[in-house]
């Protein structure tokens, strides 16, 4: 188990407990012990997921396909979870199987996913996808994109590599 480091970390726990409704996801426990990059962490995730011109719905697709192909389970259920609430189960399963063109909402949001896949798998995205990205979306909407691939490789990584489950 974790302990928070101090004062400080019991404010942001109260903190998360709100946010959270009383069930912090372990990440967060793990994050009390450096309140001060928690507190930037959470500035930077809300700036990604909940500010913008991109849809919640394709961000948290992007956040759930990031997730599964890094196989990090923690953000894996989560979004899921995020994804059911969203009215988007039934693009679950074709994004588990990177199947984009059966999503329910186009090829804009196909494109969007198969791009976020080649950031994930090949570090960059392929030249031919990027000129798609740009014929179909702003460059604000490709960078809001490219922050939310940014931000779950991060915490896939970080849970992934302490075994973070939940």
């Amino acid at each position: 188990m974790w302990v928070e480091a101090d004062a400080e970390a019991a404010d942001l726990r109260e903190k998360l407990n709100v946010r959270f409704k009383g069930r912090i996801p372990e990440f967060y426990q793990v994050c009390l012990q450096t309140p001060h990059l928690l507190e930037g962490f959470l500035a930077f995730r809300d700036a990604v997921m909940k500010a913008g011109k991109l849809s919640p719905a394709l961000k948290e697709k992007i956040a759930f396909l990031v997730s599964v192909l890094n196989s990090c389970e923690a953000c894996t259920i989560a979004h899921r979870g995020h994804l059911k609430e969203l009215g988007c189960s039934a693009d679950i399963e074709a994004i588990e199987r990177l199947e984009f063109e059966r999503l329910g909402e186009g090829e804009s949001e196909s494109l969007a996913l198969k791009a976020a896949c080649e950031a994930v798998r090949d570090g960059r995205i392929a030249e031919a996808t990027m000129q798609e990205l740009r014929d179909r979306f702003t460059e604000e909407e490709i960078i809001e994109m490219v922050s939310v691939v940014s931000l779950y490789m991060f915490l896939n990584t970080f849970n992934n590599a302490l075994g973070l489950r939940h």
